[in-house]
């Protein structure tokens, strides 16, 4: 194993760490009238995958036919909620978008050693994002 293999799986571990400890930290309950799009995005989510039309799922209306963004993370959104109970829905999303942040580190290290033909590049490029608030936060919002 290679001196930038080892640096890099150190700095994916860690991220994936931070992010996981940022968002299984959060409350589960979205629905309370914190402010914010989670209530919406989840009643959504589930509401298109119900397949009516127009409805109200936790207090939170829905309507299908108006949706201001694509659908592909109210599916996303929707399936876990499908098979889960809320409480674990939530926590399987927050897992799931942890996952996914994580290998945006990796993608940004591809993507500097791919561009820049150099290591420290492409490592410093996951460092920055490993590293950066806004994309620990983020991992755990539903948005």
């Amino acid at each position: 194993m290679t001196h930038t293999t080892r640096y890099l799986l150190a700095i994916l571990l860690l991220a994936l760490g931070l992010r996981l400890i940022v968002s299984l930290s959060q409350s589960t309950d979205v629905y309370a009238g914190t402010g914010g799009d989670s209530g919406w995005y989840l009643a959504n989510g589930l509401g298109f995958l119900s397949g009516r039309e127009h409805g109200q799922i936790r207090g939170v209306n829905f309507y299908i036919s108006t949706i201001p963004t694509a659908p592909l993370y109210l599916i996303f959104v929707g399936t876990w909620q499908t098979f889960l109970s809320d409480d674990a829905a939530i926590h399987a999303i927050r897992i799931a978008q942890s996952l996914m942040s994580t290998a945006t580190v990796f993608f940004a290290f591809r993507l500097a050693l791919t561009l820049s033909q150099d290591r420290r590049v492409g490592l410093m490029a996951a460092l920055a994002l490993e590293l950066h608030p806004v994309f620990i936060a983020d991992s755990g919002h539903i948005m």
